[in-house]
């Protein structure tokens, strides 16, 4: 009992026994002397040593529970990115085939007998500056003439509106008379 305290004295008469926590291993022992903290043989509780050390621990579920997520989420990423290819392929094979029929057309189009007239859509040569001597060149030519006549009669419109005398006021000459136009006939 040399180097104990009183407290340890007083704790070694109990049943259980004591044990330096620094100098001897802890444990608990009943009445009977079997350890507290181990369960018996039979028990549900026990497990062999080799069944203890095989069994698998809380980590390696949370890991395998999370690499399921994981594989799952990966899973439904690469579905989603399947059928966006797909789409994707969709797309472009619609592209191609708009650019296909572009390009059949043109080819009609440039063997055809209307791209040989190559002549333009306007019945007026911008070149020439005339009508062309077709019946489209001289309904243009009719329409050009009948905004040219009511240009001329506005003008006289307002020319006999602001005078009201036919010669000059001031130095008394006489006004130049505004030229008659003539309605020009409808060629059709």
């Amino acid at each position: 009992m040399v180097g104990r305290t009183p407290h340890a004295v007083k704790l070694s008469h109990r049943p259980t026994g004591f044990e330096n926590p620094i100098t001897e291993p802890l444990q608990s022992r009943n009445a009977a002397g079997c350890n507290l903290t181990v369960p018996q043989e039979g028990s549900p509780a026990f497990a062999s040593e080799r069944e203890r050390l095989q069994r698998r621990s809380a980590v390696d579920e949370e890991r395998e529970r999370r690499q399921a997520s994981t594989s799952g989420r990966q899973e439904h990423i690469w579905q989603r990115r399947q059928e966006n290819i797909q789409k994707e392929a969709a797309r472009w094979e619609g592209l191609n085939c708009k650019l296909r029929q572009e390009r059949e057309r043109c080819f009609h189009l440039q063997h055809s007998d209307l791209a040989k007239t190559n002549m333009s859509g306007a019945d007026f040569d911008i070149i020439a500056l005339r009508y062309n001597n077709t019946p489209g060149g001289q309904r243009l030519k009719h329409e050009d003439d009948v905004i040219k006549y009511n240009a001329a009669l506005r003008t006289k419109r307002i020319y006999d509106t602001q005078h009201c005398v036919p010669h000059n006021i001031i130095t008394g000459e006489p006004l130049n008379p505004t030229k008659l136009f003539v309605i020009p006939p409808n060629p059709l």
